[in-house]
């Protein structure tokens, strides 16, 4: 409860290749917040969600450059999933990634909220640890689907399609988790 918890669901987050487009009847039919932390072997994520998430899926894409590269067109690497039966979550690496011993994931549902826990083992973007640096790309693209078929892409920094990191949002590795030094992104159009 006490790190620094980042909202996917804003109307300003429903987004695609084409611009804006939110198909939700309010944000609450789909509204996560997510929060990070870096462990010895595992980058862990945490999502708590607002809605009825059964039918949607995420992918989240992991660039480790160094900060001077975060930003520019290069290599990433992407872990992909969805709400499966009973607590489970349905999770792939994705194609760039060579090795996903360890990925993992599960969730819980208590009434309108959903609690999403998932662990990804740093080889799933070629390294044994946090970037030295402290700050490791990070995007989260969560595809909603509501009951009757209409998708909502939410998108937490990207303003295009997320198969490019140039959008990709920051997530710095702080000494406490409450620390209040995260870094801002403006765009100038």
């Amino acid at each position: 409860t006490s790190h620094v918890w980042s909202p996917v669901g804003e109307k300003c987050q429903a987004r695609f290749a084409q611009g804006p487009e939110d198909n939700r009847s309010s944000i609450s039919e789909c509204y996560l917040r997510w929060a990070f932390k870096a462990g010895k072997e595992y980058f862990y994520a945490a999502a708590s969600a607002r809605g009825e998430l059964s039918r949607d899926s995420f992918t989240i894409f992991f660039d480790p450059r160094g900060p001077a590269r975060l930003g520019t067109v290069g290599r990433y690497y992407w872990v992909s999933g969805s709400l499966g039966p009973d607590g489970t979550l349905g999770l792939a690496r994705g194609e760039t990634s060579r090795e996903d011993k360890g990925l993992a994931g599960r969730w819980a549902r208590s009434g309108d909220e959903t609690a999403i826990e998932l662990r990804v083992p740093y080889a799933i973007f070629e390294a044994t640890s946090w970037p030295a640096s402290g700050d490791l790309g990070i995007s989260i693209w969560w595809i909603h689907v509501s009951s009757d078929g209409r998708r909502t892409n939410l998108m937490w920094s990207e303003d295009g399609h997320p198969w490019n990191p140039r959008w990709y949002g920051v997530v710095r590795l702080q000494a406490r988790p409450d620390e209040s030094r995260l870094p801002y992104m403006t765009r100038v159009r």
